[in-house]
């Protein structure tokens, strides 16, 4: 959860990061640049999705723990806009769409959670 929430401060640092280099800020956007900033965002979807496997495959049981990868698909149509190349305005919408891929995968996750403890 705590990477995607990362990734909508990425998005809008990845947004922000020439006017911020222009006035001095010292994002990590700046400090790292626009090619990284943009793996950034693809690195973190993807290690969200990737420590669940780990801790679905501890029993049978934590199966529903995977449930978060339905949402997969989605990630990966925001990763590839993201590394596209979208740029100053453009990402306004990678915003929205990053906090509601984070919604969707909280509330599968949170049923995943709830199904596994079930008895």
């Amino acid at each position: 959860i705590g990477l995607l929430v990362t990734n909508i401060l990425v998005v809008n640092n990845l947004r922000d990061l020439p006017t911020d280099r222009a006035a001095g800020k010292r994002t990590l956007a700046v400090h790292i640049g626009e090619r990284a900033t943009r793996a950034q965002y693809a690195v973190q979807l993807a290690i969200a999705y990737l420590v669940l496997i780990p801790l679905a495959l501890v029993d049978a049981d934590r199966r529903w723990l995977l449930l978060p990868w339905l949402t997969a698909p989605l990630a990966v149509a925001h990763a590839r806009r993201v590394l596209d190349g979208l740029a100053g305005r453009e990402l306004n919408p990678m915003l929205a769409r990053t906090g509601q891929l984070l919604m969707l995968f909280g509330l599968l996750l949170a049923t995943g959670l709830l199904l596994a403890r079930a008895p």
